[in-house]
């Protein structure tokens, strides 16, 4: 066959070889008187007769249809998807779970470090926390929090300055001296050991 098979006409002899992939001789009875002995045979043509079906690749070769079972193989895939698409919504509603714990999480540090609260407090800001679902509500909740805590007076000393401030008298210059109050009989005896020794 012709290398542009779609673009161009076929040529008589290529004609004839597909009709002929398509023709059988007619098994049926004959029709005509039975002495009649110069009967030509009846050739029947199933143009649907490659019930596999054709393919005709680029270089004009007709070969036989290999996908076989196409249908089949579709409604596989068409279940599949179907499958990942559910596991894929799965999936998001999972990390955004995580996602907003994780906010959670950071903006409660946040607030438990940079603001100086009771343990109440910190229960009521987890709490407070927990009926979070999105992270818009997390982000503002915090600002709101943040707040809240803001309006406290804070505590403005630092422990750098309270360690450096000595008292300016003291009643004691007696250096302390401090004595073991027990010690394991086998110790001291191996010492006392280690000392002949030498």
């Amino acid at each position: 066959m012709r290398g542009y098979f779609g673009l161009g006409k076929l040529s008589a002899s290529e004609k004839s070889d597909i009709l002929d992939q398509h023709k059988s001789v007619y098994n049926g009875y004959q029709t005509m008187q039975p002495q009649v002995s110069n009967t030509q045979p009846l050739t029947v043509y199933d143009f649907a007769g490659d019930k596999e079906g054709l393919v005709v690749n680029n270089k004009g070769e007709v070969k036989k249809y290999t996908n076989m079972g196409i249908n089949e193989q579709v409604e596989t895939l068409k279940k599949q998807n179907a499958e990942y698409k559910k596991a894929l919504v799965l999936f998001k509603d999972k990390l955004n779970e995580v996602a907003v714990f994780n906010a959670n999480l950071a903006y409660a540090t946040r607030l438990f470090t940079e603001h100086s609260t009771t343990k109440q407090e910190k229960l009521n800001i987890l709490k407070r926390f927990d009926t979070v679902s999105t992270m818009n509500e997390a982000k503002s909740l915090f600002s709101t929090i943040k707040t809240e805590l803001g309006s406290k007076t804070t505590v403005t000393e630092s422990v750098a300055k309270k360690i450096s401030n000595t008292p300016s008298t003291s009643s004691s210059t007696e250096v302390l001296s401090e004595s073991k109050a027990y010690e394991n009989p086998q110790f001291s005896r191996i010492k006392e050991m280690m000392r002949k020794i030498k």
